[in-house]
């Protein structure tokens, strides 16, 4: 894989606070060291909006689409508590990963593929990854997203966001920033564990579920008895059926790439992103042949 972007591509940093307002917010404190440093000599705007009901936080990333539309580019850090199943809102409510997809996907159309999300949300990451955020129908609901795979304390993920954005800001670079991020965890001894995923590897990712899930072994015997039988198919038939399931898929992962990654929507992005259908396929295939 290849022409991945990893750079910041943002004009506004927005910190959606759904925490408590009882509790101590370290989204806030962030915001007001980053506006009072490295943002404000970078020239980026910082904005924080109270989020402790669900329709506040579905109000803000729905005004956050309009605002792109018309040329903000935000970087997003949502700060709140979290669960695998979802993000808990100030007033108690769960808010489930499968409701906010919509809207951060809403949101990143109108960014032109450009939508950094962080999260300080403990155990956000592995819902974020199996919660259906790849749709592979469906344009990706983020270019780069930073979240924690387990639990977090309040003085290091404050500090470790701090480092993160400052890195960020600063050179742009996403990777500098996670790696940052995560000294400062392993130096705390902490057990935040954070995953940083780009749109591109999560295609791969779901793609390689699908391959495995609908084209090889008994998965893919299925799929041909049940379409020989819609079909009543004689032995040319059956033979198509076999080859269009069991065949290179290279083609289908091409479209369905075109439409994650907007591609077919900004055309001109055609040489940002870049990945070798066929070798792709054929590691999925590998893989799977040796689990």
């Amino acid at each position: 894989m290849t022409g991945q972007t990893t750079h910041l591509h943002a004009n506004c940093l927005v910190v959606l606070n759904c925490m408590n307002e009882e509790e101590v917010a370290p989204g806030l404190r962030l915001a007001h060291d980053l506006r009072a440093g490295v943002a404000r000599e970078a020239g980026m705007t910082v904005r924080t909006v109270d989020c402790a009901r669900p329709v506040e936080l579905r109000m803000a990333l729905a005004e956050l689409a309009e605002a792109a539309a018309d040329g903000l580019m935000p970087a997003v850090h949502i700060d709140g508590h979290g669960a695998v199943e979802g993000l808990l809102t100030g007033d108690g409510s769960l808010v489930l990963w499968e409701a906010l997809w919509p809207l951060f996907r809403n949101l990143n159309v109108a960014t032109r593929n450009n939508l950094i999300l962080t999260f300080a949300s403990c155990s956000s990451a592995h819902g974020i990854v199996d919660k259906t955020a790849a749709d592979l129908s469906r344009p990706t609901p983020f270019l780069v997203m930073v979240a924690p795979q387990k639990i977090v304390l309040n003085g290091t993920v404050d500090a470790g966001f701090e480092d993160f954005y400052r890195t960020l800001i600063a050179t742009g670079d996403i990777n500098a920033a996670f790696d940052l991020l995560e000294r400062r965890d392993l130096a705390a001894s902490t057990v935040g564990e954070y995953k940083l995923l780009i749109a591109p590897k999560l295609f791969v990712l779901s793609a390689g579920k699908y391959i495995q899930q609908h084209c090889i072994g008994e998965a893919a015997r299925a799929r041909e008895r049940n379409l020989e039988a819609l079909r009543a198919g004689d032995r040319h038939t059956r033979r198509h059926v076999r080859n269009a399931i069991r065949g290179s898929q290279a083609l289908y992962l091409r479209e369905k790439y075109d439409r994650f990654m907007m591609i077919d929507r900004y055309p001109d992005q055609t040489g940002r992103f870049q990945i070798n259908f066929g070798a792709l396929e054929a590691r999925i295939r590998r893989r799977a042949r040796r689990t």
